[in-house]
Order: structure tokens, then C-alpha cells, then sequence
């Protein structure tokens, strides 16, 4: 396998799961939050979450560079959606964009080939997710919808 195939074959699912799980995380929704300035009671809506769904649709591959035993994959998120909630009430939902990298041991360094089973074009299930490392992730464009606010609305 060489580092295109590597790269791409990466692109259409592992790495977007990982990235998509990275923006789901309850600690991203405050940095995703950070230069919206109309948000009431902030910190006591982010106090309230405790999990988050994101709709997201696609990860683009920017490119890619070989550095030091590492390929560092530069990726861009043209717009996706989180819905932050409090078991199953809904808190708030942002939508921004976002970009970022990602590293990855390099062909020379770890053997792809035993990480994906070519005869069923699958990753085998003893693949570790966690050696794709997220290194950088901005997030731009963001606005959020305060869900507490409708249904405060709602009630009167």
C-alpha cells in the first residue's frame, strides 16, 4: 500500500469516525462556543450537557506531508452540526466548519497492510483507532441554536 491509497482509504471511514468522535466530545462544545458572544447563561447551559450527537457528512482531505516516521494529514469539515444534550434533552445545537491535522505512523514505520483486510476491504477488528492522533482542530463559521430558549418559549 502506498501513502495516497494509505491516505485515502483512511479518508472514507476511519478517520472520519475518529474526528467525528473528537467534535462529539462534551469538552469541544465551550472551544466551539468561544467567540459567540449572544449565547445567555453559557456556562450553565455547558454545565447541563452531558452528551452530544453530531450530523456530519464529510471530511476532505487538504493534503498531506511525511515528517519524522509520521504522515500529518491536513482535513477540512465543511460544515457539520452537534447537539448537545442533558440525557435526552435537547441543550443547544451548533453548527460550525472546521479544520485541522492529524498524524499517522508512515508505511516505513507500521505495517498498514496487517491493519486492513484487502480480501474483504475492511479494517480487521483489532485495528487500534487510537494510533490516528488528532493534533490540531479549529473550528470557524460557528452559530448555535439555544434550545433552552424555545422551550422557554413554548411554555408561556
Amino acid at each position: 500500500m502506498n501513502r495516497n491509497e494509505l491516505v485515502e482509504l483512511l479518508a472514507e471511514e476511519m478517520l472520519f469516525e475518529v474526528v467525528a468522535s473528537k467534535i462529539e466530545e462534551v469538552d469541544q462544545i465551550p472551544r466551539m462556543l468561544e467567540r459567540i458572544g449572544y449565547l445567555d447563561n453559557e456556562e450553565e447551559a455547558i454545565s447541563l450537557i452531558n452528551h452530544c450527537e453530531i450530523d456530519l457528512d464529510s471530511l476532505e482531505i487538504i493534503q498531506f506531508t511525511v515528517e519524522n516516521g509520521k504522515i500529518i494529514i491536513e482535513f477540512e469539515i465543511p460544515l457539520f452540526g452537534v447537539s448537545a444534550f442533558h440525557d435526552s434533552q435537547g441543550i443547544l445545537k451548533v453548527t460550525a466548519s472546521a479544520t485541522g491535522k492529524c498524524s499517522i505512523p508512515d508505511i516505513d514505520v507500521f505495517d498498514w497492510d496487517e491493519a486492513f483486510d484487502w480480501e474483504n476491504g475492511v479494517w480487521r477488528d483489532d485495528f487500534d483507532e487510537g494510533i490516528i492522533e488528532i493534533i490540531e482542530l479549529q473550528y470557524t463559521g460557528e452559530s448555535c441554536d439555544d434550545w433552552r430558549a424555545i422551550g422557554w418559549m413554548q411554555q408561556k
